[in-house]
């Protein structure tokens, strides 16, 4: 019987893990900074042809570092459909701003395979925040709304209303990912006095979401 040695007969493997982000079940893509809560879901997923290392081995489990601190996960990785792939999840609990996540992992040929990501971590819950008006009050001719949207493309409408309900003015447009700006030159008739906005986005799988605020005009 052969206790130890190596299997001449095993084919070579120099390729590290693959590794994949998953936030909140979205993939995340090269190159994007995702925005999430802070109690966000994290899913990690990792193939190898020859299998992911979980011996417990020092130096070589599967390593999860968050802004630079390592923490061994490789209690969390669980297989999938075979011993090639397998996953593990964690729930984030993070401070609103920016972090940054590295997944350090091995196969079962001791191949290092490591992979970050940076992402953005809001303060406020859904795809549409941050509404304001500037500036507030409005003794110029003209001002802005602004909103931050989570998710992109939107379809976007802005509509005034007087205390009363009426409708007095109503702009659409297309919005992007991140921060947007819409300009309003409210009409000369429009007297002076409080106004109500209502600003709503429309978002491909994501339904909709409306925001309210409130503008005063002194001109």
């Amino acid at each position: 019987f052969a206790l130890a040695g190596t299997d001449e007969s095993a084919p070579a493997d120099m390729e590290p893990p693959r590794i994949q982000f998953i936030l909140d079940d979205k993939v995340v893509e090269d190159g994007r900074l995702p925005e999430v809560a802070p109690a966000a879901r994290l899913e990690v997923r990792i193939r190898d042809a020859s299998g992911i290392n979980i011996t417990g081995e020092v130096g070589h489990g599967i390593e999860l570092l968050i802004d630079g601190v390592s923490t061994d996960v490789t209690g969390r990785y669980e297989s999938l459909a075979d011993y090639r792939e397998g996953h593990l999840q964690i729930e984030l609990n993070l401070e609103p701003g920016k972090h940054e996540l590295q997944l350090e992992a091995w196969d079962t040929y001791n191949n290092w395979g490591a992979s970050r990501i940076e992402l953005w971590v809001s303060d406020a819950v859904g795809p549409l925040r941050d509404v304001l008006f500037h500036p507030n009050p409005l003794a110029a001719e003209a001002g802005h709304f602004t909103f931050v949207l989570s998710q992109a493309p939107a379809a976007v409408r802005v509509r005034v209303f007087s205390i009363a309900g009426r409708l007095v003015d109503e702009l659409s447009g297309t919005g992007a990912h991140g921060y947007n700006q819409m300009s309003w030159r409210p009409a000369q008739e429009l007297a002076n006095g409080t106004y109500l906005f209502e600003i709503a986005a429309d978002i491909a799988g994501a339904g909709s979401a409306r925001r309210r605020g409130i503008i005063q005009i002194v001109r």
